[in-house]
């Protein structure tokens, strides 16, 4: 009988959970190209502004997106 209450609940919870997941497709995508950009115009910006910073800093700077993106991605995958 719980079974059965559960599956009439799955159609009308469904429409509610694929917008849901097609907004953080967008919004995952989204953050990954501004990320693009940002990674392939930091380089030469370090390297004609910023001479006093390494490469191992610069590569620190953007690794933390990636960690970030690393830790919030289990939060709200563990949500969903």
């Amino acid at each position: 009988m719980a079974a059965r209450k559960s599956a009439d609940k799955a159609p009308a919870e469904a429409p509610k959970k694929k917008s849901f997941l097609l907004a953080l497709l967008v919004a995952i995508t989204s953050s990954q190209l501004m990320f693009l950009n940002i990674a392939s115009f930091l380089p030469l910006h370090i390297k004609d502004n910023h001479t006093s910073l390494k490469a191992t800093e610069m590569g620190i700077i953007l690794s933390m997106y990636q960690v970030a993106r690393l830790l919030l991605s289990t939060s709200i995958g563990g949500s969903i």
